[in-house]
């Protein structure tokens, strides 16, 4: 039978055996690339922009509230599906149309995407094969047609939402836990957050101050963290991420 601990167990000894990037066939003769390293996924996505997924107010039409919504509607259908009896296989259930109406809006916002970057692309007169970014080296690939790129770039939206909520929202409950370690959490953000010059805080608590001010939190700060990036994958450690958990 199914079980979490088996499917963590089979992708470490993958991960073992091939390493941190590899190629696996999954159900219906679908290859998907595996990549288990966060430095490897952070250099591949790094430069890719921002969908507007963390503003403080998101409209019911804006660009992310519409990927947050259509992504919660696919992974909802999908979980009560992918274990259970294929009725979809026979007649469009009420959750396969479910399914549909939310990826053709995570395909259309895709398209979206992509047909932006094609025209950034050709306004700086720039090669695709040229820019550092992820989504134009799949636009520079002739082997992949539109609809394989609006493929990836999908599971680029749906399964970052979904692992990147789900494991900030263990860390968050793990750090509750442990309130000692959060304490030198809060002590070491504040001490690297008051040190920096471009961002000009002098209040006793930066962290709480930087959030306030809507000062951005840089990379050379975040890589200053040592310890957040510790929690980070001692939370991992203790709860890994499945599909559709």
């Amino acid at each position: 039978p199914y079980s979490y601990d088996r499917l963590y167990l089979a992708k470490r000894e993958n991960l073992k055996r091939f390493g941190p990037i590899y190629r696996e066939r999954l159900r219906r003769a679908t290859d998907v690339v595996q990549i288990f390293d966060p430095n490897s996924a952070g250099q591949v996505l790094r430069r890719e922009g921002r969908l507007g997924c963390l503003e403080q107010t998101l409209t019911e039409h804006s660009t992310g509230q519409r990927i947050l919504s259509a992504t919660t509607r696919m992974f909802d259908a999908t979980q009560k599906t992918m274990y259970a009896f294929p009725w979809y296989d026979m007649f469009r259930s009420p959750l396969y149309r479910q399914f549909v109406r939310a990826k053709k809006v995570c395909d259309s916002m895709a398209t979206s995407f992509i047909e932006d970057m094609k025209r950034d692309t050709h306004a700086l007169k720039m090669e695709p094969e040229t820019n550092s970014n992820f989504l134009s080296s799949l636009l520079a690939l002739n082997e992949l047609d539109q609809q394989r790129v609006v493929a990836v770039i999908n599971e680029l939206f749906i399964a970052g939402i979904d692992s990147t909520a789900n494991a900030l929202s263990f860390v968050l409950y793990n750090l509750a836990r442990n309130p000692k370690k959060q304490d030198i959490l809060i002590a070491e953000i504040d001490g690297i957050m008051k040190h920096s010059a471009h961002l000009h805080i002098t209040d006793s608590k930066p962290f709480l101050a930087a959030l306030k001010s809507n000062n951005d939190v840089s990379k050379e700060m975040i890589d200053k963290m040592h310890f957040l990036k510790a929690c980070v994958k001692e939370s991992f450690r203790l709860v890994q991420l499945a599909f559709c958990r």
